[in-house]
């Protein structure tokens, strides 16, 4: 089957983005919705004499950013509406999981060949139900400002409101053709 493999740049390898990589196999591996895009595998291989970390996933045949695809489809607020409450299932999966995303953005929503659409890259997400062990570095941003719920910049509580919040950024973009306002 054709599918996406996903490598640890050798660039990026410390310690933390080593630990942030495993997690995101992890979450993703809870997770069985097909809005989701699933991991099949994980593990690392030597790549320049270095052990490096992948993981393999499914592919998104078309893979085209959410608002993009909607753009480039002339697709009317009826599609559109019924491409976000997909979207909003899907999370709301992750939520049931206990998985919280904290980068949902336009750019990590794939709609494929067929108009379905497939939530990625949960390389930043939490499990609530432990605290979310952070892995990130003090004072480091993680999200997308312009989807980020202000509770997310300030770094307070991160929880299923974090993604609600993002979600209504991308609805207001994906019916307004523009974010609510200018970050």
């Amino acid at each position: 089957r054709l599918v996406a493999v996903k490598v640890m740049r050798a660039t990026a390898a410390t310690a933390l983005a080593g630990q942030r990589f495993q997690r995101e196999a992890e979450l993703l591996g809870r997770l069985r919705h097909p809005g989701i895009a699933q991991i099949y595998t994980a593990g690392s291989c030597p790549i320049a004499g270095e052990d490096t970390p992948y993981f393999v996933m499914e592919y998104v045949a078309g893979g085209e950013p959410l608002v993009r695809a909607c753009d480039r489809n002339n697709s009317d607020v009826s599609q559109r509406l019924e491409l976000f409450a997909e979207i909003a299932a899907a999370v709301g999966h992750g939520h049931a999981a206990g998985i919280v995303h904290r980068d949902l953005k336009p750019a990590n929503i794939l709609v494929d060949t067929e108009g379905r659409p497939k939530v990625i890259d949960f390389g930043v997400a939490r499990l609530v139900e432990d605290g979310g062990g952070d892995f990130t570095e003090t004072g480091v941003f993680v999200g997308t400002r312009q989807y980020m719920s202000p509770e997310q910049c300030d770094g307070g509580g991160i929880d299923q409101r974090t993604d609600i919040y993002a979600l209504g950024v991308i609805l207001h973009e994906l019916l307004a053709g523009q974010l609510p306002y200018d970050v």
